[in-house]
């Protein structure tokens, strides 16, 4: 993990994730629900999926996720404010929360 200027706040599901069969959301798409539901301040949510070589990029108002070759350890070093990650048990997505 790269060094990060502000504090880091982990989610962990992945218990959940394993009790259920089907699991219907993206980890990207529930980290945002949270973060909208706190009325938190983002601007991309990047996950990163072990089946995908990209990451999925989704934008704070789209629901499009599309898919880019980003450093991720670089944005984790780069954001000034706190990282709020959320591993899903197989997906981890995360995001720059700045004040």
């Amino acid at each position: 993990m790269g060094v990060c200027m502000g504090r880091k706040m982990r989610i962990n599901l992945s218990k959940l994730y394993w009790l259920t069969e089907n699991v219907s959301k993206s980890s990207a798409k529930l980290l945002r629900e949270i973060l909208d539901y706190y009325n938190l301040k983002y601007d991309i949510i990047y996950a990163e999926s072990p089946d995908l070589e990209q990451v999925v990029v989704m934008r704070k108002d789209s629901d499009v996720i599309g898919y880019e070759n980003i450093d991720t350890k670089k944005v984790r070093k780069e954001c000034k404010g706190t990282i709020v990650e959320l591993f899903d048990g197989y997906e981890t997505a995360f995001t720059c929360i700045n004040p």
